[in-house]
């Protein structure tokens, strides 16, 4: 229900304090003809009707929101404690440059992280270079067969051009590979690391062992002759990775 709806003829309440400068009223030509439209609601109703709002809003102390805008999203709460901290609060748009260096050394290095591509840029030019040689000689290849039908090249003029044609595509396709190679390795790569996060998601408030969970973890289980057992758990390079990662963190804070 708006609040608009909830107000009463005659309801009133007094939040604020009492004005201590001089009270100064427009010209008789500027004032409004009607009041302001404002809700009248008593300061109990005003209170219960924004607690009732706050209550309906979705927040990080409730849980992950996936979807919707980016303020939506998960967001650390010491992102938010660092945004207050005075530094950033208490600085002007127009303050001299040389008082806000910290946080203009802030908003570079974020700009700079942010910006960084995750594949070579010059590579990626460089294919669709390639790539767009690649069409234009595949058309050109096509074309002989229509200029031989015309009498501009003989048969064996046509064979030998549509076969040259064919080796340098072959040539700019090749090049085209050994730049993708690394491109391609490092998206698997990438890849690789959000399984595992999904997977770690997925089955992180599991309260029992099940097959679904050994598999999904357990690469293999060795039974040796002394009766002992060795497993061998996939993601065993990213669990040792983050391990030393909280470790270094747990240092740092102490």
């Amino acid at each position: 229900m708006l609040i608009f709806e909830k107000s009463r003829p005659g309801r009133e309440l007094s939040l604020l304090p009492p004005c201590d400068v001089d009270e100064v009223l427009p010209e008789e030509k500027d004032r409004r003809g009607l009041a302001l439209p404002l809700p009248e609601m008593s300061e109990t109703q005003l209170s219960r009707h924004y607690t009732e709002l706050a209550k309906k809003t979705h927040g990080v102390n409730d849980g992950f929101y996936p979807l919707g805008s980016c303020t939506m999203k998960y967001n650390p709460k010491i992102n938010e404690d660092m945004a207050a901290l005075p530094g950033f609060t208490e600085i002007h748009p127009l303050q001299p440059a040389h008082t806000v260096q910290g946080c203009m050394e802030v908003m570079k290095l974020a700009e700079k992280r942010i910006s960084e591509p995750v594949y070579d840029t010059t590579a990626t030019s460089e294919i669709h270079k390639l790539q767009q040689e690649i069409k234009r000689k595949q058309g050109y290849a096509l074309a002989l067969y229509e200029d031989y039908k015309s009498g501009l090249l003989t048969k064996e003029e046509c064979v030998m051009a549509r076969e040259q044609y064919q080796k340098e595509i072959e040539t700019l396709k090749e090049q085209v590979y050994y730049l993708e190679y690394p491109m391609d390795r490092t998206a698997q790569a990438i890849e690789k690391s959000n399984v595992w996060e999904k997977q770690f998601e997925e089955y992180r408030h599991a309260e029992e062992v099940s097959k679904e969970l050994i598999s999904a973890f357990v690469d293999q289980i060795q039974v040796r002759a002394d009766g002992s057992i060795k497993i061998t758990f996939l993601f065993d390079n990213e669990l040792k990775a983050l391990q030393t990662q909280c470790k270094s963190m747990r240092e740092e804070v102490a």
